[in-house]
């Protein structure tokens, strides 16, 4: 085992375990702060009886859940539509540069109960703007339907359809109004890939030697990669607990 894959292993525990200490210290510093606002309270009667004049709160209740619900505005659903159908039409450019294939196999990674999904969002946006790529790429989609199924992949050479990944490629370019692949990733995977670099900058030289002396115990038959993975992630939780407190 290589120490690389094992600290990447330990830093999604390590991260974890963290945030787990501090879900535990702010459950301890709550529950403190309800008891002594408990003995500051003067006690009062237990009585469930309801003043005579009082309203009825039980009809008022789901009004008042409806009015605090506050919805997507228009501007962010588009935003994220175009951001599912920009990702689902990289994937299928992916999947044409593989020239329909995989292992030099036809796959069914082009057929229809995989396109469905760009044809839906892009009918779903056409709702929202008049913006004619989305009528574009549900037209692509039916003329190019039938050869997309394993039987015909496998009629046609690889090359014919990595011919047709750059209409793919110029379809998501449109809708996402740029060719880069960062405005496809989701707020989670953005914080993921925040995360990740944040862990880089406590990869300090004695931690790096940590790894690899437990990458050669597992090698060596003297740990499970579990075991060694548990050890790792818990010393990376303390370099990370220490940095976030100086």
């Amino acid at each position: 085992m290589d120490w690389r894959d094992l600290f990447n292993h330990a830093v999604r525990f390590g991260f974890n375990a963290y945030e787990a200490r501090n879900a535990v210290k702010r459950s301890e510093d709550m529950a403190s702060s309800a008891r002594e606002l408990a003995e500051r309270l003067p006690t009062t009667s237990t009585s469930t009886a309801q003043a005579p004049n009082a309203p009825e709160t039980s009809n008022l209740a789901p009004l008042e859940a409806k009015q605090r619900t506050a919805l997507a505005t228009t501007e962010e659903t588009i935003d994220e539509l175009k951001r599912r159908l920009g990702k689902e039409l990289y994937r299928m450019e992916m999947d044409l540069q593989g020239g329909g294939r995989i292992a030099n196999r036809p796959c069914d990674c082009l057929s229809k109960k995989h396109t469905l999904g760009i044809e839906a969002t892009a009918e779903e946006l056409m709702s929202y703007e008049a913006n004619p790529v989305y009528g574009q790429i549900v037209s692509w989609l039916r003329a190019h339907e039938a050869e997309f199924e394993p039987e015909e992949i496998a009629k046609r050479p690889p090359d014919y359809y990595q011919s047709l990944a750059p209409e793919v490629r110029r379809f998501r370019k449109q809708v996402m109004g740029t060719g880069k692949l960062g405005p496809l990733l989701s707020t989670e995977e953005k914080e993921m890939v925040a995360e990740q670099l944040d862990a880089a900058r406590v990869v300090t030289e004695p931690m790096r030697q940590r790894a690899q002396k437990l990458a050669d115990r597992v090698r060596a038959g003297e740990l499970s990669r579990n075991e060694a993975v548990a050890m790792l992630a818990d010393e990376l939780a303390n370099e990370i607990e220490a940095e976030a407190e100086s």
